[in-house]
């Protein structure tokens, strides 16, 4: 008999609209798999951000230690699951933003496996601007491990067949062409008062009314 051939890793972003891709794609996750998809600034290394073992995974696919990653999450309605949102007149306005390239430092929920986080107080939260995969994230319900596709210290990769071929243990690459560019997400920490800007990336532009900070 001959042998079915393998399921593709790269997968266009249109499949995304099918449900039974977004299916498969769930599946996957809660399998413990490593995929990478798009943002609005670059391409996310991601996995099942409630899965201790994922994060091993990532961690060793990028020779990177005793850092907590950021979460990509579908809605600001999600946040509240994993994190505590303050009643900040800046925070207010900066969440009408979202979805945007911007990550969101806050105090995490004390529910929450402090070994997720690397025994940090806070978490990165990030809801991305593209469409897809960010309704397929909605749809199944799996906040994904948010960080950029490269070896600790080297520049992120843009390109899906690049990624293909430097990070094979990548289970599924949701493709979106290669993107532009990026500074990666403007982080904005609101652990502290006032907020405090950790890294001028992309969503800086966006940021001009909060001069006063």
């Amino acid at each position: 008999m001959t042998p079915c051939p393998a399921e593709p890793r790269i997968w266009p972003i249109s499949r995304l609209e099918s449900k039974k891709w977004r299916r498969r794609l769930k599946e996957q996750l809660l399998a413990g798999a490593v995929i990478a998809y798009p943002t609005d600034t670059l391409y996310g290394m991601g996995g099942d951000f409630l899965n201790p073992a994922v994060h091993r995974r990532i961690n060793a696919i990028k020779g990177r230690k005793d850092k907590p990653y950021s979460v990509a999450l579908w809605s600001t309605d999600a946040i509240k699951g994993l994190a505590i949102a303050p009643s900040s007149r800046i925070f207010s306005k900066l969440v009408q933003l979202l979805p945007g390239p911007f990550t969101l430092v806050l105090p995490a929920v004390p529910s929450l496996d402090r070994d997720l986080l690397f025994a940090a107080e806070t978490i990165g939260i990030r809801i991305p601007g593209p469409p897809f995969p960010r309704e397929a994230m909605a749809e199944i319900q799996v906040p994904l491990i948010s960080t950029s596709i490269n070896h600790s210290g080297c520049v992120p990769l843009a390109d899906p067949a690049r990624i293909l071929a430097e990070f094979p243990q990548i289970a599924v690459i949701i493709d979106a062409g290669t993107l532009p560019l990026s500074s990666g997400s403007t982080i904005v920490d609101f652990s502290v008062s006032p907020p405090a800007i950790l890294r001028r990336g992309d969503g800086m532009a966006r940021l001009q009314e909060f001069k006063s900070w």
